[in-house]
């Protein structure tokens, strides 16, 4: 129905209808800012009108100040129909670095006054970047073998800021990069317009020789004499390495004197401070050492089904066989494993069994060696 106003009413809904006979309007503006505008001094856009009136357009101005200079005027002839749209392109120039403006409006529909000159014109701000470029340094490199350390600064300059950064993840406001790992990183900067600097060449993280130790030992002459020795052979690492025993200080000298039956364990480091450790033990002529004494790490113990064992042991198990016993004897796992070095690690599944204290034996010929395990 039609209320007292003139106005149609379905549902609580109030439609105006125009009766404008020459009503030419601004739309739209297409491809200013997409992509952004990086060293582009020319932007090419398409700025939409529609008739809004109901008079067929035939003729118009389609006109456009950027950034306050002179109207610029494009004739537009053709032949719009009421409702509907039309586009012209505007080729923008020049475009200056940082915030510009742009007023678009429309005049002169058939050669007369525009009736409604309230949507006539569209204004609108928008940034451009010119001579973004970015720098990285390379501020410290992988210092030990497969470590995620090393560390990258990147700067910027010219564009527009603020800037932001990447490594090839998201961009964030910090230009420092930690806990960076080996191998090619390509470093990003990214200005107020969304335009984006690929910096080139990218960095390149080397990773370390990986650093190895091994003993060879002299045995002692005695059960109670302290002439026996150790000799270690190490490579790998970085720079000079150095050695120690027992957690002692570090020497240069890859041999150890003066040493009794026991068990040793050698420490070696090299420039970086990256350090490996083995266990090896020295006998006496006449006299067995377990050699895998103190030979086992497991963890996580306690567990909740699944442990890995570590072996550290210098002596090179042959045949190992690794078994898990009950507190009663009763063996529930037993794995033969072959032989292993100092570094193995080997995954044992208890998954299934009861929460118990459990006894793991590792086998190697005629020696063995236990450690609890606690399944909870």
């Amino acid at each position: 129905f039609m209320n007292t106003s003139g106005q149609w009413r379905i549902r609580n809904f109030a439609f105006n209808f125009s009766n404008i006979a020459l009503d030419m309007s601004m739309y739209s503006i297409i491809g200013l800012t997409s992509p952004p505008l990086c060293d582009d001094v020319s932007r090419t856009i398409d700025a939409i009108f529609r008739n809004n009136g109901t008079t067929t357009i035939t003729s118009a101005n389609i006109n456009y100040s950027l950034n306050g200079a002179g109207p610029v005027v494009i004739p537009y002839a053709g032949s719009l129909a009421a409702g509907q749209y039309d586009t012209i392109q505007i080729v923008l120039n020049p475009i200056v670095s940082g915030s510009n403006s742009l007023v678009i409006y429309t005049s002169s529909p058939n050669g007369s006054t525009d009736l409604d000159l309230s949507n006539d014109t569209i204004s609108t701000n928008f940034n451009a970047s010119f001579g973004l470029a970015g720098a990285s340094s390379q501020v410290q490199d992988i210092q030990c073998y497969n470590q995620n350390n090393g560390q990258i600064l990147i700067n910027a300059s010219g564009g527009l800021p603020t800037y932001t950064y990447s490594i090839g993840g998201s961009f964030g406001a910090s230009s420092s990069f930690n806990s960076v790992g080996p191998g090619t990183v390509t470093c990003y900067v990214q200005d107020a317009a969304g335009c984006i600097d690929t910096i080139l060449p990218p960095l390149v993280f080397t990773n370390p020789p990986q650093l190895n130790a091994s003993g060879v030992d002299v045995d002692a002459s005695s059960g109670v004499a302290t002439d026996g020795s150790i000799t270690v052979t190490a490579s790998g690492g970085t720079g000079t390495l150095q050695y120690n025993i027992n957690g002692g200080a570090y020497q240069a000298s890859n041999v150890f004197t003066n040493l009794g039956p026991g068990t040793y364990t050698i420490g070696v480091m090299d420039a970086n401070g990256c350090t490996t450790s083995f266990v090896i033990s020295v006998g006496a002529l006449g006299i067995d050492i377990n050699p895998l004494t103190n030979s086992l790490r497991l963890f996580p113990n306690p567990t909740f089904g699944k442990i890995t064992l570590n072996y550290i042991g210098a002596f090179y198990a042959e045949n190992a066989i690794i078994e898990v016993f009950e507190t009663n004897g009763k063996a529930v796992k037993t794995m033969s494993v072959g032989d292993i070095s100092n570094g193995a690690n080997i995954e044992i599944d208890l998954t299934g069994n009861a929460r118990a204290i459990y006894t793991l034996r590792l086998t190697s010929g005629k020696w063995t060696a236990e450690q609890k395990i606690i399944l909870q």
